[in-house]
């Protein structure tokens, strides 16, 4: 992949190579292979490639054509490079000799930014036409690759990372308090915004255009709620599932180097897995999968509803693939505060969930030294592929169709899955979305499924509810603390926004790796929202479109599971000590902006209950990786970003 940036000064002032040469050393970490820079009459670019396709042999970014002035910068991937270039006409001979760079340039050509629609994949990307002094900033509409801005006074800055803009002089190095308060009460930030106070970001699916001095911007794409896909079949959805799936993990295989996949014991990673193994069988390649587990000693519990190591199911789907080496990453002995300001400077954010660093990192490394360009990943499957379509029995309440949700409720009652469930629970599941939120949260918690996000924040109270009553954190409650919905469009709809996590993507790349999310595929995507909510959950079985699809390639074992893989199931015994946690929080007090966002007090009542021994009290637990985990590394980053201005 790429890291791009760029630099567009006010006129009257002077862009020097050293400014650009400083953004290049920034970004050079995430693309290592090698680095191209155009300057012209006060305007600057920089792009550094990790060479990932074949194709990638052929980049020769920034993109210049001098005709009609226009500079391109391209970080990404095209899933459908061969359609681009039959529309194109581009002679067939030169497509294995073109990047995927140098098409995103000659479709912008004829296309202009209408082009942006017709890009299907990973992508951030930069166009500036000079003759018209206009700059267009876009990402992808499921936001795979990041993208950042600043506009001051010497002019505007963008990069892919927000220490590339840091590297220009008049970009301030600090904290936006109130979305750094947003993202630690809701677990997203406001839109547009940035833990930075003076930077910006480009948001999925958003056109940003910079010109004659003023910024706005469009969409250029948004999923649709209202779409609908009526096929005369219930097979007919199942062999559609099968064929878009395909495409879109095939489309992923694409590289230079081996492809890995990061397989768990759920369905999401290993459908992922299963559909990669048969693809690259028929091509003689091999695959690796990678599974976090516990450390051999661990002698621990998960959670209700939970197993703690995932090795044994991710083995039973690695054993039925000849072509699959299936590969175990315990997980690492250090505790997350070893790592941690390291960790941060990567990101330029802080991880929001610490303990599972260390075996992301651990499964990053190990496939960096096997040669391993790209790793499969599923995150995204639980708004995709994997959806349980209980929303399904609320939709048909609240659109009258009693007996339909009754005949559902039924077979639900009859089937394997939920015979041993009262029938008290089951209308519950119908009803929940209508009930107040009392009573909602109540049914939440007698199940084990309700954790009190607000008890467990880092932030001081009197934050805490400012954020809550803020129109932004308002609109993020779909994400955290929700109550259940009859509109699963809408919502899946309104956390594909939220979702934005491309830091942690570009960080991949330091080792060498391109994460690619299958299961976050735009067609995908737009498939899933399309059929009919019966489609996932018919006749009593919920994930059912998956499983059916699945059927006769992934055990039973995974289709029909009761229990999730716990992540990082031995984090208590790895965590460190108290006094750790002490000293931590003793370097931060003193700080003026991280002792206002903080809850110093609250974090010590954590770490006094955990030095008294009241570990299994009910909460303690959830408060130590929730509150105080969470409020150190929140804590560590305040203090790496007000403390080393490099601007």
């Amino acid at each position: 992949m790429t890291a791009i940036g760029g630099v567009l000064l006010k006129s009257g002032n002077i862009l020097r190579r050293g400014d650009l040469a400083r953004m290049e050393a920034l970004l050079k970490p995430y693309g290592r292979d090698t680095s191209g820079l155009h300057i012209d009459r006060g305007s600057g670019f920089v792009r550094t490639l990790l060479r990932i396709t074949p194709e990638d042999d052929f980049d020769r970014q920034p993109l210049k054509h001098s005709p009609s002035g226009l500079v391109m910068l391209f970080d990404g991937r095209l899933d459908n490079r061969s359609d681009l270039i039959s529309s194109l006409k581009i002679d067939k001979a030169s497509e294995n000799r073109m990047a995927d760079s140098e098409i995103a340039l000659r479709a912008w050509l004829h296309w202009e930014d209408a082009s942006l629609r017709r890009f299907v994949g990973d992508f951030s990307i930069a166009c500036w036409q000079s003759s018209k002094r206009k700059l267009v900033l876009a990402r992808d509409p499921l936001g795979a690759r990041p993208l950042f801005w600043h506009y001051g006074s010497r002019g505007f800055v963008f990069g892919s990372m927000p220490k590339a803009l840091f590297s220009q002089p008049g970009v301030p190095r600090e904290v936006d308090s109130e979305a750094f308060a947003c993202y630690i009460g809701t677990g997203a930030l406001p839109e547009n915004r940035t833990m930075y106070r003076s930077i910006q970001k480009v948001e999925p699916g958003e056109a940003l255009v910079y010109e004659n001095g003023q910024v706005r911007s469009t969409r250029f794409f948004d999923f649709d709620p209202r779409g609908q896909m009526n096929l005369p079949r219930d097979e007919d959805y199942v062999e559609a599932f099968k064929e878009i799936f395909e495409k879109s993990v095939s489309a992923r295989l694409r590289c230079r180097g081996e492809v890995a996949t990061q397989l768990s014991s759920g369905r999401d990673s290993s459908a992922v897995t299963a559909v990669a193994a048969r693809l690259l069988q028929k091509q003689g390649k091999s695959l690796r999968a990678y599974t976090a587990v516990p450390r051999r000693e661990f002698a621990g519990r998960a959670p209700r509803g939970h197993h703690a190591d995932e090795g044994p199911l991710a083995g039973e789907v690695a054993q039925l693939f000849d072509n699959i080496q299936h590969i175990l990453i315990e997980t690492p002995r250090e505790n997350p505060l070893q790592g941690l300001s390291e960790e941060i400077e990567v990101l330029d954010r802080y991880p929001l969930n610490p303990m599972n660093q260390g075996w992301i990192n651990a499964i990053n490394k190990g496939a960096e030294q096997r040669g391993v360009s790209v790793l499969l990943t599923g995150v995204f499957g639980n708004l995709t592929i994997s959806h349980s379509g209980l929303t399904y029995l609320p939709w048909l309440l609240r659109h009258g169709k009693v007996f339909e949700c009754w005949k559902e409720l039924r077979a639900m009652k009859l089937g394997r899955q939920y015979r041993h469930v009262s029938w008290k629970w089951l209308i519950y599941l119908a009803t929940a979305p209508f009930l107040p939120r009392k009573i909602w949260i109540a049914g939440e918690r007698r199940r084990g499924a309700w954790i009190d996000s607000d008890s467990h924040c880092p932030l001081p109270q009197s934050i805490l509810e400012e954020v809550q009553r803020g129109q932004s954190a308002k609109s993020m409650r779909v994400k955290m603390g929700s109550q259940s919905s009859w509109d699963n469009r809408s919502d899946t709809i309104a956390s594909l926004k939220l979702m934005d996590c491309a830091e942690h993507s570009a960080s991949a790349n330091l080792f060498g790796l391109e994460h690619r999310d299958p299961t976050a595929d735009r067609r995908l995507m737009e498939f899933c929202l399309a059929i009919p909510e019966s489609q996932f959950l018919r006749r009593g079985e919920t994930c059912s479109l998956l499983k059916r699809a699945m059927s006769g390639i992934l055990p039973e074992a995974i289709l029909e599971s009761r229990s999730r893989g716990y992540q990082a199931a031995d984090w208590l015994d790895r965590i460190g000590q108290p006094e750790d946690y002490r000293a931590a929080l003793q370097t931060m007090r003193s700080h003026p902006t991280v002792s206002r966002l903080i809850d110093f007090n609250g974090l010590d009542e954590v770490i006094r209950a955990w030095e008294d021994g009241r570990i299994d009290e009910p909460g303690i637990k959830t408060s130590l990786r929730l509150k105080l985990l969470r409020g150190v590394a929140a804590g560590k980053f305040v203090q790496s970003v007000e403390n080393n201005n490099r601007a």
